[in-house]
């Protein structure tokens, strides 16, 4: 480190500085302190994951992510600020050493809520009986000027855990129900512990956590996991379909055999290129979208993605709007045999595990209907959660959404990161072709199909999904894990 420092920080510029010394800074912390739980958990003899969870819970953290060492981060401080007088200029360090100051201290507001979260923990030096003591707090943090005096033993566990604001949302929504019906599709939600969190930063859960906070739950949410980007090649040929749409459309045909011949053995652009051909074909004609029915319309500009990017070859199976959910079925039966299990209106299931559920409204839908078939949505993913836990397949415990609202389309991700909380993430939103002389939206719907793809095939990846016996039961009890 302190080579790097003195013999390289010239090579970078001040932000690389910076970038680099803070990921060695957060090397050595973490190091250190894996290098301390593991001791901690080898002489309590900790050896199973529930075990381990139990342990946890008595700190008030459920997993160690994202942690600092107070020692570590005064120390580190001290050796950049000392090397960069030293060999910046004038102007520069002043602007160095403001940005790196800035860096340390930009939560210092989250760190001074730690103090009422404070507890101990056995410490691992057995012979003075000292005790470790460690800080929960909502989101990562960085050690203040006046508590780095503490010492080494002074560990931060940042984590933004939204689990005691989501509850406490949800019984706030309980009680608002005796008082008023519910209009906002998020409080709905939260009465099935279903928590909404759309791209709209200013709606649904949002709401409860302070702005500052928000960066972090995105990056928890991780909304670009599985992204996808088509490359030019397939951008270019959307552009060339749509200007022969207007003046050579009895051409179309056969630009696309010849742009399918070209990628016969590019994995990424052949099922697209089997995706245009079939939309070429859905969109020639004139159509009334008012007048179809939402299953054809469905059959129109969403399926073709589906077909593609989902085939029957990777063990995938769509079902159609007359399908109900067997997982909806399973958990209605529990509750009362006579209940009829919801359809969604698209079903993807991979090896016989539901994975996607859709629901599609046509361009003339009012809003209404709109909203409540996004609360439908959400509790269908929901019960296909709590069948896929039960399951040997589902690694990570997550499933995936699509809502199509006339031409604009929605992705969402459902998961159980929280005790007791069903997440519905949104992933992301845009348009499908709206008529035959415009392919380049299908670009962007495909990629996002694609993630969609992405992510269930990383939820089936052959490994057991871990024992979730914390799930808190809802108004619809989840199978209890043994």
């Amino acid at each position: 480190m302190l080579s790097f420092i003195k013999h390289h920080y010239k090579n970078f510029s001040i932000y690389q500085y910076y970038k680099k010394l803070n990921a060695l800074t957060r090397d050595v912390a973490e190091r250190q302190f894996k290098q301390t739980i593991n001791a901690i958990l080898e002489r309590k003899k900790i050896k199973t994951k529930k075990a381990v969870y139990d342990w946890a819970k008595n700190i008030h953290n459920t997993t160690f992510e994202i942690l600092r060492s107070y020692e570590a981060e005064r120390y580190w401080r001290e050796v950049a600020e000392e090397q960069l007088l030293e060999n910046a200029a004038s102007e520069q360090r002043r602007q160095a050493i403001q940005a790196f100051r800035l860096q340390i201290n930009t939560a210092e507001r989250v760190l001074e809520k730690a103090a009422d979260e404070e507890s101990e923990v056995e410490g691992d030096d057995a012979d003075d009986k000292q005790s470790m003591r460690f800080f929960w707090l909502s989101g990562a943090g960085r050690a203040k000027e006046d508590l780095i005096a503490k010492g080494d033993t002074q560990w931060l566990i940042g984590e933004y855990n939204l689990t005691s604001a989501l509850h406490k949302y949800h019984n706030d929504v309980a009680t608002m129900c005796q008082i008023s019906d519910l209009t906002d599709i998020a409080d709905v939600m939260a009465l099935n512990y279903v928590f909404h969190f759309p791209l709209d930063k200013t709606k649904g859960a949002w709401r409860l956590f302070p702005q500052d906070y928000h960066s972090s739950i995105s990056s928890d949410l991780d909304i670009a996991d599985g992204a996808v980007e088509l490359p030019l090649d397939a951008v270019l040929q959307c552009r060339k379909l749509s200007k022969m749409a207007k003046f050579q459309p009895e051409d179309m045909q056969e630009e696309i055999l010849l742009y399918r011949s070209k990628v016969v053995k590019d994995s990424v652009q052949k099922p697209f290129s089997r995706c245009l051909d079939t939309l070429i074909s859905n969109y020639d004609g004139v159509y009334d979208h008012e007048e179809t029915e939402e299953a054809q319309f469905a059959e129109r500009v969403l399926m073709p993605y589906l077909r593609y990017l989902f085939p029957k070859e990777q063990a995938f199976d769509i079902a159609g709007p007359t399908t109900s959910s067997k997982a909806a079925k399973s958990a209605y039966s529990v509750e009362d045999s006579s209940l009829i299990a919801p359809k969604p209106d698209v079903l993807i299931s991979k090896a016989g595990i539901e994975c996607i559920a859709g629901e599609v409204k046509k361009p003339s839908t009012r809003k209404v209907a709109v909203e409540k078939d996004i609360v439908k949505l959400a509790n269908i993913l929901k019960l296909m959660m709590d069948e896929a836990l039960t399951s040997k397949s589902n690694k990570h415990a997550f499933v995936a959404g699509i809502h199509l609202n006339g031409i604009q389309c929605s992705t969402y991700k459902l998961d159980l990161r929280y005790d007791g909380v069903y997440r519905f993430s949104e992933l992301g939103t845009f348009n499908v072709m709206q008529n035959g002389t415009d392919f380049l939206p299908a670009i962007t719907a495909y990629e996002h199909f694609a993630q969609l793809k992405n992510v269930v095939d990383s939820a089936f990846a052959g490994q057991p999904v871990q024992n979730l016996s914390w799930r808190r039961p809802s108004f619809l009890p989840p199978k209890k894990l043994h």
